[in-house]
């Protein structure tokens, strides 16, 4: 194989470890496999304690995450992006939480919890630190493996 080759090769699976995208016929990517309004089972309320409401990133399983944001019940702020760039480490963008075009969204302020597939590329058997991106209650969080 030629340098050249084995570089764009190297470069392509780079990429592809790096952010994992794709989309089913909702228009959610396919690492996002659900999302409702509310907390997760178990967990109420999502928040830290003296800080008033969080964005919270949860582990219920090795291989999933529950995300939890804050918003309008009518247009909940869900997650669009996801980056891995270490074996260690995920990087979550969210929505905006825009209402669509012509419409207007509920003035309340409602968790949505949306339960992510971890990719193949993160070590399921170490600590992931968990960041989310979300330009209002955003986090940064290192969970244990389970």
């Amino acid at each position: 194989m030629t340098g050249y080759l084995r570089s764009i090769l190297s470069a392509s699976a780079l990429s592809c470890m790096v952010v994992a995208c794709g989309g089913d016929s909702t228009g959610h990517p396919s690492w996002l496999l659900s999302h409702h309004l509310g907390d997760p089972p178990g967990v109420t309320p999502t928040g830290l304690p003296g800080s008033g409401i969080r964005d919270v990133v949860l582990r219920p399983t090795a291989g999933h995450l529950e995300v939890v944001t804050w918003g309008s019940s009518g247009c909940p702020r869900l997650p669009d992006r996801l980056v891995t760039p270490t074996a260690h480490a995920l990087s979550i963008s969210m929505s905006n939480g825009a209402a669509p075009a012509g419409s207007s969204c509920p003035a309340d302020l409602a968790p949505t919890t949306s339960l992510i597939q971890i990719p193949g590329t993160v070590d399921l058997e170490q600590t992931i630190t968990v960041t989310l991106i979300d330009g209002v209650y955003g986090v940064s969080v290192a969970l244990p493996a389970p």
